[in-house]
């Protein structure tokens, strides 16, 4: 017996240092309907759900992106120039309150929604020990942040940190509620067709980890990638964006299928890659180029603009 309660107090300890205190981290559960994720609320304007499994996903009319895990990801505005008092915000009960005093490891992923003109940080993690539904206020504070703008809309961005808890927060909140004069930004685009104006910054999240062992976030940020095994090339294609013609400079060991892919999620091209392509009655908006290799699937996002 003394022995079993000891594996015990073994298993007990290695499962609460392992233990990520986010429920539902990478938004699989969904309620009835798809009206929502379980355990997640909204604390802010009215951020969204995407899933691939059943609507809005890769394709959606804030850009194209797939999961960086599973089949489903959160979205919400981040920034607006015009509207500054606009954020949209995710909250959920964490499992576990944090203990003061606690050192603790947090981690996301984000992506630049690329229908969206501005890069911008501050995009980050904050906690309370009440619910709460932010609107028309600014906190200037988050435990872990984006301090580099994030510009990024092929990828999946890690956000990630460390601090110590000085109470006993319950809530976890997800958002951006940095004053508009605290954020950094810079302009992509102006007035593409298609897509949003002025400057303003959509983020798709996943994978969100809050755990006193620094193992746990490591694992939830290396999840894997729903798009398995591609390389993002940047010099395959060029120009980007694009006018009238896009041209290929092939890589070594090539095979001959080149597929490009539309904002709807169609496949408008397949087949062998031609040392250019005539773009220029295509609609403005946002192309998937896929080439693949012997040993890899090279990705290029690109803009066609008119």
């Amino acid at each position: 017996m003394r022995y079993l309660l000891i594996l015990l107090l073994i298993i007990s300890v290695n499962y609460c240092f392992g233990q990520n205190l986010v429920p539902n981290p990478s938004f699989e559960l969904y309620n009835p309907n798809f009206t929502g994720f379980q355990n997640w609320e909204v604390a802010g304007e009215s951020p969204d759900a995407f899933c691939s499994g059943l609507m809005n996903a890769p394709t959606n009319i804030f850009g194209y992106q797939y999961p960086n895990s599973g089949v489903s990801y959160a979205g919400l505005m981040s920034y607006e120039r015009l509207y500054p008092y606009f954020r949209e915000i995710w909250r959920v009960k964490l499992s576990d309150s944090l203990h003061i005093g606690n050192k603790y490891y947090a981690s996301m992923k984000v992506s630049r929604a690329d229908k969206f003109n501005c890069a911008t940080n501050k995009i980050g993690l904050f906690f309370s020990n009440t619910p709460h539904f932010y609107s028309n206020v600014y906190l200037n504070n988050s435990k872990v942040f984006a301090i580099n703008k994030i510009a990024d809309s092929i990828n999946w961005t890690t956000i990630k940190g460390s601090f110590f808890a000085d109470s006993n927060y319950r809530y976890l909140y997800v958002g951006n509620l940095f004053d508009n004069s605290s954020i950094d930004t810079t302009l992509l685009w102006t007035l593409l067709e298609g897509g949003f104006h002025d400057c303003e910054t959509y983020f798709y999240i996943d994978d969100i980890c809050i755990s006193i062992d620094s193992v746990s976030c490591e694992i939830a940020e290396n999840q894997v990638n729903k798009l398995d095994n591609l390389e993002i090339g940047s010099n395959f294609i060029y120009p980007n964006p694009i006018s009238n013609f896009v041209y290929f400079k092939a890589p070594p060991l090539m095979t001959n299928n080149i597929i490009i892919i539309n904002e709807m999620g169609h496949e408008i091209y397949s087949g062998q890659p031609p040392k250019e392509i005539d773009v220029s009655n295509w609609p403005n908006g946002m192309y998937i180029f896929k080439l693949q290799t012997y040993s890899e699937v090279i990705v290029n996002k690109l803009l066609i603009q008119h």
